[in-house]
């Protein structure tokens, strides 16, 4: 489980012993800098817990800056918040937030209404790079992950293993 994942130990290894003892809470926030593996962890926990590929299931939505816009607007909340409703085909729906910081502050007050009584089968997976533009409300209510740089060692490791298996 989350092999494609460069690094990351401390929190594959908590999200892995979360799905094995089925102890999932409501609201994750996986925090770091750029590039590090948040969206792939989201995703693949997502995969785990809906047991499908996430093109096959209508059980996952990814939300985030719609291409020529800036911010994630209080429409695309309120279309997930619609989503919800929806009894899932499994046991969840899970939202991912992507970018979660460019959230408006009309998005962040809906979304913190949500997080305050969210439906038992509904995840939400926060990821942002900037925590600090994050409310405290919607904090308080996450279970947070950070994400590291990789070291130089682990970027030589994969390049070393890309190259073998692209025979470069």
């Amino acid at each position: 489980m989350f092999e494609r994942i460069l690094g990351q130990a401390s929190v594959k290894a908590k999200l892995g012993r979360a799905l094995e003892m089925g102890n999932i809470t409501n609201a994750y926030l996986l925090t770091g800098p750029e590039g590090v593996g948040k969206r792939m962890i989201a995703e693949d926990f997502a995969e785990n817990l809906l047991g499908v590929r996430l093109e096959n299931s209508p059980d996952y939505k990814c939300i985030g800056v719609k291409k020529g816009e800036n911010s994630i607007k209080i429409d695309q909340i309120r279309d997930m918040i619609g989503d919800m409703s929806i009894k899932p085909y499994g046991n969840y729906k899970i939202f991912v937030i992507d970018d979660a910081d460019k959230m408006t502050v009309q998005a962040q007050n809906a979304l913190l209404k949500t997080l305050e009584e969210p439906p038992a089968h509904v995840i939400f997976i926060l990821a942002t790079t900037e925590i600090h533009k994050i409310p405290a409300t919607i904090l308080s209510r996450c279970q947070r992950f950070e994400f590291k740089n990789l070291s130089v060692e682990q970027l030589e490791d994969r390049l070393k293993y890309i190259s073998e298996n692209e025979n470069l």
